[in-house]
């Protein structure tokens, strides 16, 4: 007679999870409170550094917190949320901007929502700094939980940075553990291609010492694959 299998020899299986509000289709759209659901993706212009500006009017479509028409044309704004973004986030247009400055930002714009932040920026900014490995382990934490998180990176061949949005995880599960090695984030910088809620994918390191350094491989249909490593993390909850 053959041996019983155990429920550890169960086939392993692959997961996907990401924020629940996001709607795949020939465009992507978030439902808010809004009747109509509306598009969450921003693009970002060749020559700017609003990586970051952009990420953020992602979070505040998906929140409904703003229309995604009134931020896209923020800069022409006088008055309302927009233009009040654009006050506080216009002089990190064509310099980018750091985590504990997008922090004071949405502070100072009192806005619904809890911002959690790992960084690994030097300590005289007042924010107390992460390791790489830590800021990952964040963003894996917080994105396999559903919560939108905005994602810094700096490229290890030439340390050119950038801001994504989180939205999600892809790993590998069996029955007693599931573990992530994929980030789905939007990118501003590319396109989103019809019925997929990502544009880019965070690959995790396989080997024990790119995992402790935080390292990761992204990957994406407009760019060829680079190595990275997170160098930023910024959970964005809105308050109940």
């Amino acid at each position: 007679m053959g041996t019983p299998k155990s429920k550890t020899d169960c086939a392993a299986y692959r997961f996907s999870r990401y924020y629940a509000g996001l709607q795949a289709g020939p465009t992507l759209t978030v439902q808010t409170q809004r009747q109509v659901p509306v598009a969450i993706h921003h693009i970002q212009g060749a020559i700017d550094s609003g990586c970051g500006l952009y990420c953020l009017c992602m979070v505040l479509s998906a929140y409904g917190l703003g229309k995604p028409s009134a931020l896209a044309n923020m800069t022409h704004r006088r008055f309302g949320l927009a233009s009040e973004i654009w006050s506080v986030m216009g002089p990190y247009f064509l310099t980018g901007v750091t985590a504990p400055e997008l922090k004071t930002a949405v502070d100072f714009l009192e806005l619904p929502l809890k911002l959690t932040l790992r960084h690994t920026n030097d300590k005289s900014d007042g924010v107390p700094t992460s390791t790489c490995a830590d800021v990952s382990a964040f963003a894996i934490d917080c994105l396999f939980k559903g919560k939108l998180t905005m994602l810094a990176y700096a490229s290890l061949k030439n340390q050119h940075q950038h801001w994504v949005l989180g939205v999600g995880v892809e790993g590998l599960g069996i029955p007693s553990k599931q573990t992530v090695d994929y980030l789905l984030v939007l990118d501003p910088a590319d396109n989103v291609q019809p019925y997929a809620v990502a544009n880019g994918w965070l690959r995790r390191g396989v080997g024990a010492k790119q995992r402790q350094a935080g390292h990761w491989m992204y990957e994406g249909p407009g760019f060829s694959a680079e190595p990275v490593r997170l160098i930023s993390a910024v959970c964005m909850e809105l308050r109940e």
